[in-house]
């Protein structure tokens, strides 16, 4: 207990010495409860109260310092508002001058102005009055001059197109594109039907070195440079083959031999080798005994009892040894790139199954399959569909969802709730 009085009572010499308020009132209870010398308590409180008046009297003056600091603020920024006030006044008054003689001006430039329309106005009324007519006649001319010119180019396009067929010309391209691209390289379907290979020939080249083809979300081709990153909307080639024209054009090698050569201008295309070739495999193997022979196969191939080629291939495999295939793309510069789908029937053999043609629309593009190349090509709507059309698959503008419709039809379209069986797949 003694030795607990002295640690009071020094601690409490110690805070009476110091000027912290807290640590001398927290001295003065420990001293009291330690009942120790009444003279050194006494003494403390006097410190405690003359350090608590100090305390108090600090506080005041840094108010009335605070207070008067906030008054010479207050007025430094009603001296400076009437300073800022006094000088927009001024600004206004002179803006006020300024737009004044401004509004002058301009409403005198304005009278001349109108008087000048006024008076070129009576100028072009007369001069329209006089020629009205015959612009309307002229432009009437025109228009008519222009659709009969497309109904023409699209009647004789056909016509070439049926006898083509009918000589049996086949091309490596589609012969609607191969017609297409002819007239865009300035060919005349009249008189250069024996030049349309160098269009063939175009359509079927591939990309220059250093070029890449490319397509836009909207579906549209355009061609980039791997080096220089330069970018083209036509093909780099397409002046290359205008220029082969005008030369074989000067040759005059524009006619069509019709008793069965084409001194080399329009050939049919060539066959490719071994059993990858675009059309049905060769005769002496086990797909060319026989159609029946051939439906065999695939029967056995596919594990399913299907007899019609169309559902053979359309309809889901039972098979539990999975069938190679393999698909080969065909480049068209006009846009709506081909693909030919194949099935290996046997270590030797390649069947051609169906044909998918792509076509760009407004909300992505879709494409077209059908059993046979020239009615994938054809398969634009959901009318009038050949036998051999399988259905569409449509892509969105990313080309990162793709929707298939049996025979083209839509669930949410025409043949909602019809008899057109449509599978979910």
């Amino acid at each position: 207990e003694l030795r607990a009085r002295r640690e009071a009572e020094g601690a409490l010499e110690k805070a009476i010495g110091a000027a912290d308020i807290a640590e001398l009132e927290v001295a003065l209870q420990r001293a009291a409860g330690c009942k120790s010398d009444r003279a050194l308590l006494e003494r403390g409180e006097r410190r405690l109260a003359t350090l608590k008046e100090e305390e108090k009297r600090r506080k005041e003056e840094e108010a009335r310092l605070a207070e008067i600091k906030r008054k010479n603020v207050a007025a430094a920024a009603e001296a400076e508002k009437k300073v800022a006030e006094e000088r927009r006044k001024r600004e206004a008054e002179m803006a006020s001058r300024d737009a004044a003689l401004v509004k002058q001006q301009t409403e005198a430039k304005l009278r001349q102005k109108e008087e000048l329309i006024k008076q070129q106005s009576r100028i072009q009324e007369e001069a329209e009055t006089a020629d009205a007519e015959s612009i309307r006649r002229s432009v009437a001319e025109e228009e008519e001059a222009t659709q009969r010119a497309i109904e023409e180019e699209e009647v004789l396009r056909k016509q070439v197109l049926q006898e083509l067929e009918a000589d049996g010309v086949r091309f490596r391209s589609g012969t609607e594109d191969v017609l297409e691209y002819a007239v865009y390289l300035g060919m005349d379907l009249r008189e250069d039907v024996g030049l349309l290979w160098i269009a063939d020939q175009a359509l079927q080249a591939d990309d220059p070195e250093g070029w890449d083809q490319c397509e836009s979300p909207n579906g549209d081709l355009y061609y980039m440079h791997e080096v220089t990153k330069q970018v083209l909307w036509q093909h780099p080639l397409d002046y290359q083959y205008q220029q082969l024209y005008l030369e074989e054009k000067k040759k005059g090698q524009g006619r069509l031999d019709r008793r069965g050569s084409s001194n080399g201008a329009v050939v049919a295309p060539p066959k490719h080798g071994g059993s990858r070739g675009i059309d049905a495999p060769p005769a002496g193997g086990p797909v060319g005994s026989s159609d029946d022979a051939l439906r065999r196969v695939l029967q056995q191939l596919l594990g399913t009892s299907h007899t019609e080629l169309k559902r053979l291939l359309t309809e889901p495999a039972t098979c539990r040894v999975p069938v190679r295939c393999f698909v080969i793309r065909h480049k068209s510069r006009m846009g709506g790139a081909r693909f030919d789908f194949f099935m290996s029937i046997s270590k030797t053999d390649d069947m051609y199954c169906f044909t998918a043609k792509k076509w760009s629309v407004s909300k992505g593009c879709y494409y077209s399959i059908a059993l046979d190349q020239d009615d994938a090509k054809r398969a634009k709507a959901s009318s009038s569909m050949p036998e051999s059309y399988v259905g569409k698959v449509r892509s969105d503008r990313k080309a990162q969802e793709y929707t298939l419709y049996d025979d083209g039809a839509s669930f949410d379209g025409k043949d909602k709730g019809g008899k057109s069986g449509l599978r979910c797949e």
